[in-house]
């Protein structure tokens, strides 16, 4: 019906169009209306629903927890579906938990800054291997990064890190 569409666009009556194609006037009047096809059908109850709280908290405590561990406490309280619907299910749970919108915490310039240590791994340092540490201070108004590398997250050392990132 494909093609009623097109030589309706092209100006052929209704009749004509049902004679070219072989079918009735009625079938190409019910083809060429703008909501064929689109009737809503009767939504289901899922078997799942009234587990959904529960998955939810499960999912949102752990993103990551064993959907089959999950499935056997379910089942303990008469959850009769298959796997698959709790699958497809916390996929769409996890991709919400895992992608919630952070609100981004504004400061006033000079008023905050977030300091973090990161392990760089071993590196040969005056011929030894040496852990190597990253010292990294972000300014919370420009966002802007100071990084300082140290062989050591002693006291003194974190003390001569911050001195560094003030000057």
């Amino acid at each position: 019906m494909h093609i009623a569409h097109i030589l309706a666009r092209e100006g052929h009556r209704q009749k004509d169009i049902a004679a070219q194609l072989g079918v009735s006037d009625r079938m190409v009047r019910k083809y060429l209306k703008e909501d064929f096809g689109a009737r809503a059908r009767k939504k289901r109850r899922s078997i799942l629903e009234p587990f959904h709280r529960l998955i939810d908290e499960a999912i949102e405590e752990n993103p990551y927890t064993n959907l089959v561990l999950l499935y056997e406490r379910l089942r303990r309280q008469r959850y009769g579906g298959g796997m698959t619907i709790l699958r497809d299910y916390a996929r769409g749970v996890r991709e919400q938990v895992i992608t919630k919108a952070v609100l981004r915490f504004e400061t006033e310039p000079g008023r905050q800054a977030q300091v973090d240590w990161k392990e760089c791994g071993s590196w040969l340092i005056d011929g030894r291997m040496q852990k190597l540490y990253a010292f990294v201070m972000l300014l919370g108004y420009s966002r802007r990064p100071f990084v300082l590398f140290t062989t050591n997250m002693r006291l003194s050392t974190v003390l001569l890190a911050h001195l560094a990132a003030f000057a």
